[in-house]
């Protein structure tokens, strides 16, 4: 079975040979090491030749060839090409976390709109970096699908069978306000400022609703919907409220998708056992579980009606011995070996900080357990 079928027959919990793999990769060393090509100065082509060797079942490869450009100063410090502060992540670098520094007082936030800003206009309100779909987002929906749908072909053409490229949003809603106006902003907006909240949140999600109609009208099957809603500990803010502020607009943004038949699979960090079954109740067909996640418990739950990734934490390939690394891989393929739409992942990437002898042995054992 190749990867992309196997994704594909997972994502539709159809049987598999194998727990079939998805993983982020941010180890420029192990690549490498595996394909002989610096991922540094080749970043694609070290990619597809990963892809090759290794059965990594869902990708979205880098766009272009070019390397990352970034310049490190005579005492260490990493900028990018905007001047931009930041630190070393992969072959790359980390986005500029500057969230709320173009509001520096809550009368700014207060005064903003949306729409205007984002639908009505080209904008660089956010770095493209931190969003690609930024530049789109102003055009006639159809010209919107056609120029997602373009991007698509040309990546699921460069993997070809290698592997499955899904559609991705980063800002389904909660990371709109949060990565604008910054948490103290939004935090006092939704707080204090009812009705300037109702109507800045309203706007936001006419955007995500735009973005996923134009999914919605492409030849994607699988689309993953990113919100942080969760940190280590749990739910940033009370469950309760997002039951009432962001639920009802999750089924809104999410519908389009559901009525052509694409499968949403939901990402957020974090521990995310107290908000998962309304996630799931709004329409998602499956989610990311970062290590903090009980995700053996919602195995039992959710094990045979949803795609589940993710789980297996990489402290232990980042610090631990072999031994370690077996006991977490076997964890986790106690339940998923039973679970249709289960994905192998390490949580939170396999980084850079990660020794590379450590991730061959990874993939290695789940190779070995994984078999069907």
């Amino acid at each position: 079975m190749g990867s992309r079928a196997r994704a594909r027959a997972a994502f539709f919990l159809e049987p598999t040979d194998r727990i079939p793999h998805w993983e982020f990769l941010a180890n420029p060393e192990f690549e490498r090491r595996l394909t002989g090509i610096d991922p540094e100065i080749h970043p694609q082509k070290a990619r597809l030749r990963t892809l090759e060797l290794l059965a990594i079942d869902v990708e979205i490869p880098p766009r272009t060839d070019a390397p990352p450009r970034f310049q490190t100063l005579e005492d260490g410090t990493v900028v990018n090409v905007r001047g931009k502060v930041v630190s070393r992540w992969g072959s790359g670098t980390t986005w500029e976390w500057d969230h709320g520094s173009r509001f520096p007082s809550i009368e700014e936030v207060l005064r903003f709109d949306p729409v205007s800003t984002f639908l009505e206009q080209p904008s660089e309100e956010i770095s493209e970096d931190i969003d690609p779909l930024q530049r789109f987002l102003h055009l006639p929906l159809e010209e919107m699908a056609r120029k997602l749908n373009e991007d698509f072909h040309n990546l699921q053409d460069l993997v070809g069978e290698r592997a499955l490229v899904p559609g991705h949003y980063y800002r389904t809603l909660l990371m709109w306000p949060l990565m604008l106006f910054g948490w103290e902003h939004f935090a006092e907006l939704a707080y204090l400022y009812p009705d300037e909240f109702q109507r800045i949140w309203k706007g936001f999600a006419e955007i995500s609703l735009k973005v996923t109609s134009a999914f919605a009208l492409t030849d994607i099957e699988v689309f993953t919907s990113h919100d942080d809603l969760c940190t280590s500990r749990g739910p940033i803010f009370n469950p309760k409220w997002y039951r009432q502020y962001l639920y009802p607009y999750y089924e809104m943004i999410w519908e389009p998708l559901k009525q052509k038949g694409k499968k949403v699979i939901f990402i957020s960090d974090g521990k995310i056992d107290e908000v998962i079954d309304d996630v799931l109740s709004c329409g998602a067909d499956g989610f990311f579980a970062e290590s903090y996640t009980d995700l053996e418990g919602l195995s039992k739950k959710y094990g045979q009606t949803k795609v589940m990734f993710g789980n297996i934490d990489g402290r232990i390939l980042e610090a631990g011995t072999r031994e370690d690394i077996a006991r977490e891989v076997e964890r986790c393929t106690r339940f998923g070996k039973e679970c249709p739409g289960y994905f192998y992942c390490v949580s939170n990437h396999l980084t850079h900080t990660i020794p590379p002898e450590n991730i061959f042995y990874y993939f290695a054992i789940c190779e070995e357990l994984g078999r069907r």
